[in-house]
């Protein structure tokens, strides 16, 4: 497996080499001997490269870790805020709601997308629910922070920055249209029961703008008040 690219990155040196002398530039190589064995680690670098795996264990612990919070938050915001329940999937604050922007902004698209997802999954376990309709409102919850994103780099040219207020805000107020979009469009689609009453659209997205920006300030707060104490 090694040879063919050995002899390739060889003849490619050699080329040059003679491309050198054919200028009048003297050739500093080494021996064919030492470039064989040159080219062979490179090579061998190359082909260990393909084989590195594509998430590393700390990625996989901490989407792990993710993925069993979304659950349990899920469970204490019922609790917590069982008063402003309007119905099992609409809620005028939605904790939660943080944790999915959350996991794309620590974790990076990918990863924080396979938290939210193992998370829906838990949390589908948990309540013993498995349908279709159920699997894609996964889904669209993945998807509704992945628009958000993609929306704030392209208006603003630039990454969020995650201790901003204002960057926070202004990706909330793209996430919680898209999502509850997403969302009524695939109940309008595949379960119709779920469409109670027109202004339920808006319900949601202020459910979600309400417990993003609460998750997300109670976030800052907490990180400049451990760097305010750390510096004294």
């Amino acid at each position: 497996m090694l040879k063919p690219i050995v002899d390739d990155l060889c003849n490619r040196v050699r080329d040059y080499q003679v491309y050198l002398n054919s200028r009048g530039i003297p050739s500093t190589t080494a021996k064919s001997s030492n470039l064989y064995k040159v080219a062979q680690h490179t090579a061998l670098d190359r082909l260990y490269a393909g084989f590195r795996p594509l998430i590393s264990s700390m990625q996989l612990v901490l989407i792990s870790i993710l993925g069993m919070v979304f659950p349990l938050l899920h469970v204490l915001n019922g609790r917590l805020f069982s008063f402003a329940e309007l119905t099992p999937h609409i809620g005028l604050i939605y904790l939660p709601a943080f944790l999915r922007l959350f996991n794309i902004l620590i974790l990076k698209p990918r990863d924080g997308t396979l938290a939210t997802v193992l998370g829906g999954l838990l949390l589908m376990r948990a309540l013993d629910t498995t349908s279709l309709v159920e699997v894609l409102n996964i889904g669209c919850s993945s998807g509704g922070p992945l628009i958000a994103l993609y929306l704030f780099t392209h208006f603003y040219k630039r990454e969020v920055n995650l201790m901003s207020p204002r960057d926070l805000t202004a990706l909330t107020f793209l996430y919680a249209p898209a999502n509850a979009l997403l969302h009524h469009l695939l109940w309008s689609q595949l379960d119709p029961s779920q469409l109670q009453a027109p202004i339920q659209v808006l319900w949601m997205i202020v459910g979600d703008i309400a417990g993003t920006l609460l998750g997300a300030y109670s976030l800052i707060f907490i990180v400049r008040l451990y760097r305010f104490w750390k510096s004294h």
